[in-house]
């Protein structure tokens, strides 16, 4: 069995272990590959994970709407700065684009990048995450423990370690409920007819 005095120094190869780890971001789009930049410019390793086949999947589902904000509240500085070093050409900062223009001019290029794309990962899509070695029911040392990350990657179970994660998914798959004290049953039924018409339809 362990002594006590041996606990400081297991704990400090543990942390040194999980620093050594990627952070994981989940969401591809504007806010998750914004992190992403800023990570890479940190020299901090990272792994994005993304549920659908492209990365500003959720801005497409709008493309056709023009934003009422600008280019330049639209593009991350640092996106930028890696993107110029790229040959990239910044579109004019006054303009107000369209949902797929920003997909289209700036996330698919830069998640394209040399430094991006091999640590990108589409059509993966986070289950559950946990703590390594930690149930619900465990609390002392779970600060340390590396993130384990449960995902779906084009249908085969993955697992993953992380030191971090950050959550960039957004709220347009998850929309809040209209009631102050959750979704009510009249809330989902119109939701399962949209979707039903929407599949007849498509």
């Amino acid at each position: 069995m362990l002594n006590d005095e041996s606990h400081p120094s297991l704990s400090a190869a543990a942390a040194a272990a999980s620093a050594l780890l990627p952070v994981a971001v989940l969401g591809a789009g504007p806010v998750g590959l914004a992190a992403v930049a800023n990570l890479v410019r940190r020299g901090m390793p990272f792994v994005l994970l993304e549920a659908a086949e492209t990365v500003g999947a959720s801005l497409l589902e709008f493309g056709h709407v023009r934003l009422f904000s600008p280019w330049r509240y639209n593009v991350d500085p640092t996106m930028a700065e890696m993107l110029g070093r790229d040959g990239w050409t910044a579109p004019p900062e006054d303009e107000l684009p369209l949902a797929r223009e920003i997909v289209d001019r700036v996330l698919r290029p830069f998640a394209a990048l040399a430094d991006i794309a091999p640590f990108v990962k589409l059509q993966t899509k986070v289950i559950a995450i946990s703590r390594e070695g930690f149930d619900k029911v465990k609390s002392e040392g779970r600060a340390e423990a590396p993130f384990v990350i449960h995902a779906v990657e084009r249908g085969a179970p993955i697992e993953l370690r992380a030191r971090a994660v950050i959550d960039a998914t957004g709220t347009w798959q998850k929309p809040n409920p209209l009631g102050a004290s959750g979704p009510w049953l009249s809330e989902k039924q119109p939701q399962r007819r949209r979707s039903s018409m929407a599949s007849r339809t498509s």
